[in-house]
């Protein structure tokens, strides 16, 4: 059974693009996508030999011929005719990473689907230095994890440090999951505040973020 936050990001998908999946793991966003009538060229990539086997395997048993495979790192094989790019499942400094080390690639690259892991408010700040806006953006709770998936277009975009925390398509839409993951973080946030010095970088720091947090929740 295919995941939610594999469906959310495959419903996010722009199906007149080409796309690369970046850490395709074992193949489930290329399967779901074909099952959706997916007509353009497809890559999967993967770096690890065990997860590339799987891969392979499950994709042979889709026998579609627009699937491309690739055992490689990050942008390093994704070719120019792929202009939309999926990096999902992993946290923000390893997505950095993949673009910083392939920076020229972004030339071709016109959207970008990521589902970091940790650091959103970065991962939002990064993608936005780089020349795209936030065009959409989605909040799931699956598996007892919150999970955020921004779709960013190229083109230029100018947001508040509100709008890059929280998200600004996500404020507009406010859910009960965005709540309910606030109301997560400022708990958990109190709590580590209480075993800190007040005149530490990190009281103060946390002391900022939730202070936006209440403002955000009106408590």
């Amino acid at each position: 059974m295919i995941s939610n936050r594999i469906k959310t990001i495959a419903n996010l998908v722009p199906f007149e693009m080409n796309l690369a999946d970046i850490g395709s793991d074992h193949g489930y966003l290329l399967s779901t996508l074909i099952q959706m009538n997916f007509k353009n060229s497809l890559l999967g990539v993967e770096n690890k030999k065990g997860p590339f086997e799987n891969l392979t395997n499950n994709i042979q048993k889709i026998k579609a011929n627009n699937i491309k495979l690739s055992f490689s790192s990050g942008l390093e094989d994704v070719d120019s005719i792929y202009n939309c790019v999926v990096i999902a499942g992993m946290g923000f400094d390893n997505i950095r990473q993949i673009i910083t080390k392939d920076i020229n690639k972004l030339n071709n690259i016109d959207c970008f689907i990521i589902d970091s892991h940790t650091k959103t408010k970065e991962t939002r700040d990064f993608f936005t230095s780089l020349g795209y806006y936030i065009e959409d953006e989605k909040i799931i709770f699956e598996d007892k994890i919150y999970y955020e998936i921004i779709k960013f277009r190229k083109g230029e975009s100018n947001y508040s440090y509100e709008e890059l925390y929280f998200g600004p398509i996500l404020l507009k839409n406010e859910s009960n999951i965005l709540v309910n993951k606030y109301k997560d973080i400022l708990k958990n946030n109190q709590k580590i505040t209480k075993n800190l010095s007040k005149d530490s970088l990190k009281y103060k720091s946390l002391i900022k973020i939730n202070n936006l947090i209440k403002d955000y929740l009106n408590i």
